[in-house]
């Protein structure tokens, strides 16, 4: 994210957070409204969050969010546009999980 804003005030004076990802497998779909559903799994974490400040880690960092999108490596950064980048790092404490089939 960007060097400022909203979020990195709120983490500033409070670094607790929370995070959320599923993965949708099917929508199970009814005749009536209140007949749908899904199948799904989800997960729930609790951390802090960390704002980085080592260059190799914010390189890999980056890098991961790059191949997750499916761009082809290597990747660079120019150091202008890395230093005025942020990035967040969520050290896990606890993690709850659910499936639905």
């Amino acid at each position: 994210c960007a060097r400022e804003g909203r979020k990195l005030d709120i983490i500033r004076r409070n670094d607790r957070v929370c995070f959320e990802m599923y993965l949708l497998r099917e929508i199970k779909q009814s005749p009536t409204a209140c007949g749908w559903g899904a199948r799904y799994e989800s997960v729930i974490g609790f951390g802090r969050a960390v704002l980085v400040k080592s260059p190799y880690e914010k390189r890999a960092a980056l890098d991961r969010i790059m191949e997750h999108y499916g761009a082809p490596a290597p990747f660079s950064y120019a150091d202008d546009i890395l230093a005025k980048t942020e990035v967040i790092r969520i050290d896990i404490e606890s993690v709850t999980g659910k499936r639905r089939d």
